[in-house]
């Protein structure tokens, strides 16, 4: 139903407010039939129109009834010298606020630029499923000027429409451009990522050092400032620095944790943590790296293309920041200590992502120093020349666990081979050859590929001839490892 602006007599349909002037719409006036013309004048000069008092008290009882007023021309400070009702609280409007610019609405907020009578600017936020922020911490900001966060300058709650809504007045954020258009106006890169990386952990560090922590971080809530730092463009979801999880069944439903940019805890069981936020921090480098943020089902499937980074040191902050669980996930002192990593393996340790990929073990295998969760990876490393000694000592272990992952079928036909008299060589190199058939025909430091086999061989024996006891040695583990098939090998994972 098509509905009229009383300030600027525009008419709109599926809207409650003004999208030119954020005042309520009302109902078009019926038009009037000839029927009702005739009934008019049948009313007599007795029966002249209704009195404007008695207009006035109905419209300002009706008014009154769905918890908003008349705009005066004391509480208004328009030219015009409308009636419209106030998209501000009273408390607003008699402080000098007025409504400056049409409003602009999101998922979570209803905004409207306002400005006081004596030139001040602001942004009046009304947030659609309630504010998240406590009383106390709006108390503890107000007034105060952080340069990573606008000023709240008043908050509340008040009647909207004959609902009640909470509200924020802020300061208007600094010059610059609302990071989710700067993230969809350049191209995707990693380049991208790592320049925000710096600003995103800087802005996270400042607001924890002013005794809060955003329970999210949203492009549609950050600005990416002219002198390029970020700002945080709403007081609404922030916390204390509080290190214990706690319940709050306020988290339900609520539209200021959006799925996907808030972590997990937040969103699936209203558990608030000390480290939500850095969650946020890698979906927004993921979005600036490969043009959107992760999917919680390829999180959850460990699904994330990691390996496809050019940037090793990228790719270990995102695995730091994206963990599902907040006990494994990086914290600020994490991130502030990657930022000084010139390597990736420098920086602080990062959860077992290989854990989450289907077919992997529900255990790690630890080997040389290192754990493994698919046997993909195990092999790769124990093929190695340098951890050839310990994977064949071990070997038993090693296919024992393998019988955990999805090569549980290759592992049992490699233990009965090791049963059978099978040599420890022949069943690493075989079992290699099925979980990585592109993986280098290698025996220890020799290359058994079809092109080396016969030059390698020739240099194991001439070695061997010169007659150092090492190399005779290992002549002769060559003939006792009888690797005859073994690099022919590719059975069936099942």
């Amino acid at each position: 139903m098509s509905r009229v602006c009383p300030t600027c007599n525009n008419s709109f349909s599926g809207e409650d407010y003004c999208p030119v002037d954020g005042t309520l719409l009302l109902k078009e006036p019926p038009v009037q039939s000839a029927d009702a013309d005739a009934a008019a004048e049948a009313k007599g000069p007795d029966q002249g129109p209704e009195p404007t008092a008695t207009r006035d008290e109905k419209l300002n009882g009706f008014m009154s009834r769905l918890g908003l007023r008349r705009a005066t021309a004391q509480s208004d400070h328009r030219s015009t010298g409308s009636t419209a009702p106030s998209v501000l609280p009273a408390e607003l409007a008699e402080q000098g606020w007025r409504v400056s610019g049409p409003v602009s609405s999101g998922s979570s907020v209803d905004s409207w630029p306002v400005e006081h009578e004596h030139g001040d600017l602001g942004v009046f936020n009304r947030f659609r499923t309630g504010a998240l922020t406590k009383d106390e911490i709006y108390r503890h900001l107000k007034g105060k000027q952080l340069p990573c966060l606008v000023q709240v300058l008043s908050h509340g709650t008040a009647d909207f429409g004959g609902a009640r809504a909470d509200f924020e007045l802020v300061s208007r954020p600094p010059s610059g451009v609302r990071l989710d258009r700067w993230l969809i106006e350049g191209a995707p890169s990693e380049d991208r990522a790592w320049h925000l990386f710096p600003r995103l952990v800087e802005l996270l560090r400042k607001l924890i050092a002013s005794e809060i922590r955003p329970l999210v971080l949203e492009p549609t809530n950050l600005v990416h400032t002219e002198k390029a730092s970020l700002c945080l463009t709403t007081a609404a979801a922030l916390t204390d620095n509080g290190s214990t999880e706690a319940f709050h069944p306020a988290f339900a439903n609520s539209s200021l944790l959006p799925k996907g940019w808030s972590a997990p805890e937040l969103t699936d069981n209203n558990l608030r943590s000390i480290n939500s936020a850095v969650f946020s921090l890698g979906q927004i480098l993921a979005q600036a790296t490969w043009g959107q943020a992760c999917s919680l089902s390829d999180l959850h499937l460990g699904n994330v293309p990691f390996h496809s980074l050019k940037h090793a040191r990228l790719a270990r902050v995102l695995m730091g920041c994206l963990w599902r669980s907040p006990s494994s996930r990086w914290t600020l002192m994490d991130l502030l200590r990657a930022l000084s990593c010139e390597h990736a393996e420098a920086m602080p340790e990062v959860a077992p992502w290989a854990s989450l990929v289907p077919g992997a073990s529900s255990n790690a295998f630890a080997f040389a120093g290192s754990s493994y969760w698919r046997l993909e990876d195990l092999m790769t490393a124990a093929t190695q020349p340098h951890h050839w000694g310990e994977a064949i000592s071990r070997i038993e272990a090693l296919l024992e666990w393998a019988e955990s992952t999805a090569w549980v079928g290759r592992a049992k036909l490699m233990k009965e081979a090791l049963a059978d008299g099978r040599s420890a060589d022949w069943v690493l190199i075989a079992l290699s050859r099925t979980v990585n058939p592109d993986a280098p025909l290698t025996w220890r430091n020799f290359d058994l590929s079809d092109s080396e086999a016969e030059r390698s061989l020739k240099a194991l024996a001439q070695r061997a001839l010169s007659g150092t006891e090492h190399d005779v040695a290992t002549l002769q583990e060559f003939f006792d490892a009888d690797l005859r098939g073994s690099f022919a090998e590719k059975a069936s994972s099942t």
